[in-house]
């Protein structure tokens, strides 16, 4: 799961910091990107008329896991002290609070 994920991401925050930084690993970044995109589809899935969206849910799926990996590559970069359960919290209200397209759209 997203919460358990970003804990061991904390617990190795150096190592994860050199393996997505500028001279990081892009293979490693794609399977941590499908990692997550994996654990938030797997949580969303369960919302109620997913499947009645205006959009390909799976293209939904994909936008979230690229946020979550900016997300963490913020959180590693700038305050890696701050407790992975409170990223995660601040993650899930970003995806809970999405905002609404046709607001946006004009």
């Amino acid at each position: 799961d997203l919460v358990e994920m970003l804990r061991i991401i904390g617990e190795h925050s150096k190592l994860y910091r050199s393996m997505l930084g500028e001279t990081g690993s892009a293979g490693f970044l794609h399977r941590m990107r499908e990692a997550i995109r994996s654990a938030v589809a797997a949580s969303l899935h369960r919302l109620p008329g997913v499947d009645q969206w205006p959009i390909d849910h799976r293209y939904y799926f994909d936008y979230i896991a690229g946020a979550a990996v900016s997300v963490v590559l913020g959180w590693l970069e700038r305050e890696p002290e701050t407790h992975p359960d409170e990223i995660a919290r601040q993650l899930w209200w970003l995806i809970a609070h999405r905002p609404d397209a046709a607001r946006i759209r004009d």
